[in-house]
């Protein structure tokens, strides 16, 4: 059992209830869906998926593991992740993050993790100079606060979640 910071522990069930969305036919359905698939190839055409280099993640902090899940689908699609981990993180997401890691030694060069307050604008516009693409989970007011930090860049929102591109793609 793990000893989270602040909401107390998680139970060997809840761990594993979250590997089971994690297993391989899980991100294979969910790449399928999601990107068109691992053939590269709809409707008698061919679509090619490149990533989009580096990825800036603000997560929400009201749902346990979401950061995690957002730097794996940047994973899936083969970008690297900086991580900012939201204020009310329990520790979950570096957890299973450094599980991922250990497990995958490899990937440790497509995930940077920064534990800092969205309210230092500095660094969130340092942060943002070094992205290609910004990804933010959370309300409107979070997305909207993001939105006004980094204003020169498109902008796109999908249910709660926005992605954010610099205006040169």
């Amino acid at each position: 059992m793990y000893t989270l910071k602040r909401q107390g522990r998680v139970t060997e069930q809840q761990i594993q209830e979250a590997a089971a969305l994690f297993d391989r036919k899980n991100l294979e359905y969910k790449y399928q869906t999601e990107v068109g698939g691992l053939t590269g190839g709809t409707g008698g055409g061919k679509r090619y998926y490149m990533p989009l280099g580096i990825l800036f993640h603000i997560a929400a902090g009201n749902a346990q593991g979401l950061p995690f899940y957002s730097v794996v689908e940047g994973l899936l699609t083969g970008n690297i992740n900086i991580l900012k981990l939201p204020s009310g993180d329990d520790g979950l997401s570096v957890f299973l993050l450094q599980e991922l890691v250990r497990l995958k030694p490899n990937l440790s060069r497509h995930v940077i993790v920064i534990d800092a307050p969205s309210t230092n604008r500095k660094l969130m516009q340092s942060l943002g100079k070094l992205a290609d693409a910004i990804v933010v989970w959370g309300g409107d007011e979070a997305i909207r606060e993001v939105r006004e930090i980094f204003r020169q860049w498109g902008f796109y929102v999908m249910k709660k979640t926005a992605f954010i591109w610099k205006n040169s793609f």
